[in-house]
């Protein structure tokens, strides 16, 4: 057993470049003034001469521009929101529910992996082998469902599916803060199977070796509940 670590028991982004990022502000804030001190001026005083009528049909032009330019950034922006947080996975045990939402745009292939599993019921009935305060929470071996096997609980190849992910997807975007979700391992990210824990408490010493592939988003009261041997009595998908 690994002592203090859940293996098997055993700079923000901008659109605009920073050279022309303060002149298209700038120029958007010009454009927007132009638009309504003309508006204004032609609303007083229908009868401008062609000067105006030329300086206002341009500021009127560029805040059609503005305006476009602003909605397609918030449709970028709720694409790529929809696209970075997936399905929400609930957790049924004796002691309460929690849910989880999960990252396929950072862990695609352990997304898929864990979510296969809870729709095939793989998770229905076992039981956590593993609980320490203010550290972690963790189940995901099908043996656990036998209390007469409790000595074997977490350990070896047998505390799995059979099938592992494959594909290490650490990054330094998810990190292991209180409520992370992430895969256990027996010294290979990639050969992650089953085998989760939810963090108890913010663990930095952890980042670097296991895949986060989630975050606790309700019922995050009762992870602190949890002893070995509580019951999952089931895991869904969120409809």
């Amino acid at each position: 057993m690994i002592a203090r670590n859940p293996a098997f028991a055993g700079s923000e982004e901008t659109i605009f470049h920073e050279g022309t990022k303060s002149a298209k502000i700038h120029e958007e804030q010009d454009s927007f003034s132009s638009a309504f001190v003309l508006l204004r001026v032609f609303v007083i005083n229908r009868n401008i001469g062609p000067r105006w009528l030329e300086r206002l049909k341009t500021a009127g032009k560029r805040l059609v521009r503005v305006l476009g330019a602003l909605c397609g950034l918030s449709l970028l922006l709720a694409t790529l929101q929809s696209q970075s947080v997936g399905p929400v996975v609930v957790v049924e045990t004796t002691k309460g529910t929690f849910e989880f939402e999960t990252y396929p745009a950072d862990a695609p292939k352990t997304v898929a992996h864990v979510v296969d599993l809870v729709k095939r019921g793989f998770y229905d009935g076992q039981r956590v082998h593993r609980a320490q305060p203010e550290f972690l929470v963790q189940w995901g071996d099908p043996r656990s469902r036998d209390a007469a096997r409790e000595a074997e609980w977490g350990r070896g190849a047998d505390a799995a599916s059979g099938t592992a992910i494959g594909a290490s997807e650490i990054t330094r975007k998810r990190t292991h803060t209180r409520g992370a979700v992430a895969m256990a391992h027996q010294g290979n990210p990639a050969k992650a199977d089953s085998q989760l824990f939810v963090t108890l408490a913010d663990r930095p010493e952890l980042n670097g070796k296991y895949t986060v592939f989630g975050h606790v988003i309700a019922g995050d009261e009762v992870l602190p509940r949890l002893e070995r041997g509580d019951v999952v009595v089931r895991m869904y998908v969120r409809p």
